[in-house]
């Protein structure tokens, strides 16, 4: 989801159990975050070019 200029997603993504603030403090040991453990694990990533 695109952050800016939205002045309801904070409160949108606090409310949501997906959503990572400040994903470098589990460098390391991402499996704790999840319930379900030894799962793989996938990463979605998206860039637009202006």
């Amino acid at each position: 989801m695109r952050m800016r200029r939205k002045p309801w997603v904070r409160t949108e993504l606090a409310e949501s159990e997906f959503f990572i603030d400040n994903p470098v403090e589990n460098i390391g040991k991402w499996h704790k975050c999840f319930k379900r453990k030894n799962q793989p694990m996938h990463l979605e990533l998206r860039m637009w070019e202006r």
